[in-house]
């Protein structure tokens, strides 16, 4: 691979890391670690970002569909069941937050605790670290995702963007 160009295998996939697991999600983690997400959503890897060495795979108390991981090492779960999921840093529950949706599918986290979801419905939505009643909105795509508009680390005002894709 070309210098700056890093990839963890898993599935037959060629990579720079062997695994057995197949992945659904990564994050650049708030604590400065990479996780990464099976594909079943239960198993949860840390990675060292600069040597991608392994530091460990942990269980998830609740199946999600994507992870972000806060400063403290916390991880926050997008739920497969439509819940928002905080977890401690060994994958023990440490509080839930019912959404009002079926299924959520991404999630976005920055420092400021602000959390984004979407999900399988095309709805984004807004609540924080403090698990408040998350406010939405419909994008009118199937599925959205999100990403942030912003540096994670760095505070800024809200930005939400809307991206369509036919494929």
């Amino acid at each position: 691979l070309p210098e700056g160009v890093f990839a963890i295998g898993g599935d037959d996939v060629q990579g720079l890391i062997r695994t057995s697991y197949r992945f659904r999600d990564l994050y650049a983690g708030l604590d400065d670690r990479l996780y990464v997400l099976d594909v079943a959503g239960t198993v949860i890897g840390s990675y060292d970002p600069s040597t991608l060495a392994l530091d460990r795979f942990f269980d998830a108390a609740r199946p999600i569909n994507a992870l972000a991981v806060d400063a403290d090492g916390t991880v926050w779960g997008a739920g497969k069941n439509g819940s928002l999921y905080h977890f401690s840093s060994d994958g023990a529950l440490l509080g839930s937050l019912v959404t009002g949706v079926t299924e959520l599918i991404d999630i976005d986290l920055n420092i400021t605790g602000k959390i984004l979801l979407t999900s399988r419905d095309g709805t984004v939505l807004k609540t924080s670290t403090s698990m408040a009643s998350p406010t939405s909105f419909s994008t009118g795509a199937l599925p959205a995702f999100i990403t942030p508009g912003r540096h994670q680390t760095l505070p800024a005002g809200d930005v939400i963007i809307q991206l369509t894709n036919s494929d």
